[in-house]
């Protein structure tokens, strides 16, 4: 078969192309061994006498990261609509694997109340499980799973990112994945408490640590758009908002005070009735669905802005302007900013002087 099978395509690939391929290693590799890697690490370390002590509760220290749906820099086809579809589909994934395990657990801990002693918290768990048929009313696990279950189809269900495809059970959504890990934990508590510890250990304990690694975002997309995109931006939103300035006409460190005044102030450039270009409103529509994804999935679904062709002051100061537009940067006595804002310095001379730079934004 390979002998007849064309090894170059006949089509583009498209950007909705590149992130299925690139959640494809997700689902076939990366939900799977990240956890196990990271659990073998632990008992690794739980062999040495010098590290015993901090191995029971080691936490997950691999994450991985994407950048396709994300990249405007140079690709006019990423736009806000692809941002929201590239974390919609990692929320999808992530979901669909997370059910998918509590389905199997579901079928692998059919321990029964009469024969091991399970936890107080666990039997709560069960008893507002939906499952209510004589054959599972003796078995808490299978019950609480159910229960846990139905909470995480609908919570897949309110982030809008999950197709349902089935009947699920009533129940109230996850309001954090802190929440839906902590259900999981009592069940290994309780499972540990019984002299159950290899179940605990096994895919229980994989699942958790998935969660920890995961979350409900599978992994951090970095957002990336030339610094000359910013600029513009900048310009149009002076020109909304009354500032009466021509922006792209002043120096560098008339640009900076702008800029700076512009950040210390609490008032908006652009509301209701503001109107900009096409290419501008392409930009303010990204940031604008990027609140929306730290609303729905959190900051770390989308925690970093690259800045390409960085070579000024000005060049991170307009993104920093940009995310205040957003309700990304909020700011006052105690500002607090969304999104890590990256310079990125590319060309030899940008190299050789971006310790001025970093220098002149921590120290002006």
């Amino acid at each position: 078969t390979l002998w007849q099978t064309n090894e170059l395509r006949t089509f583009k690939l498209r950007v909705h192309d590149e992130i299925e391929n690139g959640l494809s290693y997700y689902r076939y590799t990366f939900l799977r061994e990240v956890p196990r890697l990271e659990s073998q690490v632990a008992a690794a370390l739980e062999k040495d006498p010098e590290y015993a002590s901090i191995a029971q509760d080691f936490p997950s220290f691999l994450r991985m990261g994407s950048w396709i749906g994300g990249d405007r820099d140079g690709n006019p086809f990423v736009t806000a609509e692809v941002t929201q579809h590239a974390m919609c589909r990692h929320s999808a994934v992530a979901m669909e694997f997370y059910l998918t395990q509590l389905m199997t657990l579901r079928g692998e801990l059919s321990l029964s109340f009469r024969l091991v002693q399970v936890s107080p918290e666990v039997m709560a768990l069960a008893e507002r499980s939906p499952e209510r048929t004589d054959s599972r009313l003796e078995e808490p696990y299978r019950r609480a799973l159910t229960h846990i279950h139905a909470r995480l189809f609908q919570t897949a269900l309110r982030l809008g990112c999950f197709r349902q495809n089935e009947e699920v059970d009533e129940a109230d959504p996850y309001e954090s994945v802190e929440e839906f890990s902590a259900d999981l934990e009592l069940l290994k508590t309780s499972l540990v408490g019984h002299g159950s510890g290899l179940l605990a250990e096994g895919r229980l304990s994989l699942l958790i640590r998935a969660i920890s690694s995961f979350g409900f975002h599978l992994a951090p997309l970095d957002l990336r758009q030339h610094s000359e995109f910013h600029a513009l931006t900048v310009a149009e939103l002076l020109t909304q908002g009354g500032v009466g300035v021509d922006y792209l006409a002043l120096s560098e460190s008339e640009r900076v005070g702008v800029l700076i005044s512009e950040l210390e102030s609490p008032r908006l450039l652009r509301s209701h009735v503001s109107r900009f270009s096409e290419a501008v409103q392409r930009e303010l529509d990204v940031f604008d669905v990027t609140r929306e994804i730290h609303r729905s999935l959190g900051p770390q679904a989308l925690p970093n802005y690259i800045i390409s062709k960085t070579d000024s002051v000005s060049d991170l100061l307009e993104v920093a302007l940009i995310l205040k537009e957003a309700g990304l940067l909020l700011p006052g006595e105690n500002p607090q900013l969304g999104m890590n804002i990256i310079p990125l310095f590319e060309t030899i001379s940008d190299l050789r002087g971006c310790g001025e730079i970093m220098e002149l934004l921590y120290f002006p």
